[in-house]
């Protein structure tokens, strides 16, 4: 009995401190004795059926999970091929910083956060770049091309908490009350790319238009507004200013609240939403009419560098726990 604690709990030593040892350290005997999971996951449930369009947004969350120990069990090209072909694996990019958009997409989809601390990713990344379409320029090839080239430079990064650092001047805006704001200025797709990711190339229109029809997809009712477009982001929009020759992208918007240009609210119409969590404004939008209950509001958003969207308070990628029931209004 004890000779077969000491395995179970070897092998679960393992599992904690090194997922990729299935990929990589298959000579190991015990390791042997695993039944690894050499296919990907298939989602039973995608956008676009029936069953996706009966179902809550934290239901078609829920149905598309892959669990950390399923994914640990599994061989990284498949946990690749899973995890590229997760429906809400664009939700990464609708964040000020895709590693925060990474570890808040990894709190409901655990096997992104296994994929990224496995050492061997990039020959798997490499294996499906060899096999691609070259210059494919459908919706799903776009976003596979994307995110290969995403985690190829971000598995590092991630896996060692380490941060890209904003590597431009900024200049100021003022609240209502007049004090000043930081803010970025003239973003082009090539300096956003640089600033999330260290690439240049990351992030174009091809891109973002991919990534705006993967969101109208995900999320019932959201309805495209506006193209895309790098210079600004949802608390500029919100805040500063909503024409769509707002030059400038705001990361923190709180200044707004604290020095009472704005006061807590209700869901009226022109109010500033703000979905919070752990003390930090994570987006911004602001509402479209007056709405009879909470669970009727419709708001307009920016999501990321990508679309302008109008969509229903609780349906979209900013819409999950731990920011679910930490929406707020705001009124001059």
């Amino acid at each position: 009995m004890r000779k077969w604690l000491g395995v179970v709990l070897i092998i679960c030593f393992v599992l904690m401190t090194n997922g990729s040892a299935f990929a990589v350290g298959l000579e190991n005997d015990f390791i042997n004795t695993i039944e690894l999971i050499d296919e990907p996951y298939t989602y039973t449930v995608l956008p676009g059926t029936d069953a996706w369009n009966k179902m809550s947004l934290f239901e078609r969350r829920a149905a598309c999970c892959v669990s950390r120990e399923t994914a640990m069990r599994m061989t990284t090209n498949a946990l690749l091929e899973t995890v590229l072909n997760y429906p809400f694996l664009t939700d990464i990019h609708a964040f000020d910083s895709l590693q925060y958009g990474i570890e808040v997409v990894s709190e409901d989809f655990p096997a992104l956060e296994v994929l990224l601390s496995r050492k061997d990713i990039q020959l798997s990344i490499e294996r499906v770049q060899e096999t691609a379409v070259v210059k494919a320029t459908d919706t799903k090839s776009v976003l596979r091309n994307l995110h290969c080239n995403i985690f190829s430079k971000m598995a590092n990064v991630y896996s060692t908490k380490e941060t890209i650092d904003a590597r431009y001047v900024s200049t100021t805006v003022e609240t209502p009350n007049g004090n000043e704001v930081e803010v970025f200025q003239n973003l082009t797709w090539a300096e956003y790319s640089l600033l999330m990711t260290g690439d240049p190339n990351a992030y174009n229109d091809t891109v973002a238009a991919a990534i705006c029809s993967s969101y109208l997809s995900q999320y019932s009712s959201a309805e495209l507004i506006r193209n895309s477009n790098p210079k600004y982001n949802c608390h500029s929009y919100a805040w500063h200013s909503t024409s769509a020759s707002n030059p400038y992208w705001m990361n923190d918007p709180s200044l707004y609240i604290s020095d009472e240009s704005y006061t807590e609210s209700t869901y009226v119409r022109n109010a500033r939403v703000t979905y919070t969590s752990n003390g930090t404004i994570h987006h911004s939008g602001i509402v479209t009419a007056d709405a009879n209950s909470a669970s009727q509001v419709t708001v307009r958003s920016k999501w990321g560098a990508f679309g302008l969207f109008e969509h229903n308070v609780s349906d979209s990628p900013y819409t999950r726990n731990p920011y679910y029931g930490q929406i707020a209004y705001w009124e001059m």
